[in-house]
């Protein structure tokens, strides 16, 4: 299916050219592979566009795409998030959610699939990963904001390449079960680093906003 997004343009009804026949200049619009849904999608969203210099837009399915020029010298982690949306073979879906994660933090790694083909290759993988934008807004305070929610999701693509190399999925990041030690842990340890700070404070943080919730469940 060629998507024309402006019929007026001669060159975008061409099929067999893309990007206005310029793949330096713009990013195929049909080339996403990373997915943010949940209740709190559009919040990651934003948190997302404020650690990039890169123009980000999400379809009604969840969907990031970059969209307008892209900028002629681009920093370290906008060249890999170019990198992550412009990459096929895996698909990073991101849940964020308002419910609680696993742990006090803002996010976690929660496995992956991977598909195979009739020979018995690894071709693709599709992940699972969790956050809580509250949190993570927390935990940028300790950093930059939008730097846990870009922790989150080369994490999770990480942890869809190693599974590729291995060809094996991986479970959610439990110390202890089969696949923590090959892809879970080296996916967290080579992502973008989270924002450091004493981890009494953060824990501190975290227990206050529990706290507020629990105050609000119990009182409306």
């Amino acid at each position: 299916m060629n998507i024309v997004n402006n019929i007026v343009e001669s060159k975008r009804m061409n099929r067999y050219s893309y990007c206005l026949n310029n793949p330096l200049k713009y990013v195929d619009p049909t080339g996403q592979t990373i997915v943010i849904a949940g209740n709190q999608a559009d919040i990651s969203l934003q948190q997302l566009q404020s650690f990039t210099n890169l123009t980000l837009t999400k379809n009604d399915n969840g969907m990031i795409s970059i969209i307008g020029d892209i900028p002629s010298k681009l920093n370290s982690r906008d060249q890999w998030l170019m990198s992550i949306i412009n990459d096929k073979k895996i698909t990073v879906n991101i849940t964020a959610t308002d419910a609680d994660i696993q742990n006090r933090y803002g996010g976690a790694f929660w496995g992956n699939k991977v598909n195979f083909d009739a020979d018995g290759n690894a071709i693709s993988v599709s992940t699972d990963q969790r956050v809580n934008p509250l949190k993570n807004y927390i935990l940028d305070s300790f950093g930059e904001r939008g730097q846990t929610i870009f922790h989150e999701i080369t994490e999770s693509f990480l942890g869809g390449k190693y599974s590729m190399i291995f060809g094996k999925s991986a479970l959610p990041a439990v110390q202890g079960n089969s696949t923590y030690n090959t892809i879970a842990d080296p996916a967290h340890r080579d992502a973008y680093p989270q924002p450091t700070e004493d981890k009494a404070k953060i824990e501190q943080r975290m227990k206050a906003i529990d706290a507020i919730k629990n105050f609000i469940n119990k009182n409306w």
